[in-house]
């Protein structure tokens, strides 16, 4: 759900959910105007509400995985790719957004340092 979430983190705002990556996006006891302030939210959810996003998949991803562990079943290993398959979607978005960095930097004079 948190993949969904960071993808559709724009759709959610503009309809007024307060999805879980919106959640960690607005500060709290913030103010906002879509109109005005969401260029200023793309650039927050890219410099750091990703990694946060990335860190909670894993987290989660973790906790699936052990109890895949602790299971009855014999053969988890279809649940497992499962569970793997989203981690491995979340570095890559992480993976994008160092790609975009380095772009930006090599070609702007360093202007995100």
């Amino acid at each position: 759900q948190l993949n969904d979430d960071a993808h559709d983190w724009e759709e959610d705002l503009q309809q007024g959910h307060m999805s879980s990556v919106v959640c960690l996006l607005v500060q709290p006891d913030t103010v906002i105007s879509i109109s005005e302030d969401i260029d200023g939210l793309r650039l927050r959810f890219w410099d750091k509400t990703i990694i946060t996003v990335v860190e909670l998949i894993h987290a989660h991803c973790e906790q699936a995985l052990l109890a895949l562990e602790r299971t009855p079943l014999t053969d988890t290993s279809a649940y497992a790719g499962w569970v793997q398959a989203v981690a491995g979607a979340a570095d890559l978005a992480l993976a994008e957004k160092r790609r975009t960095e380095d772009f930006i930097r090599t070609y702007s004079g360093n202007l995100l340092d």
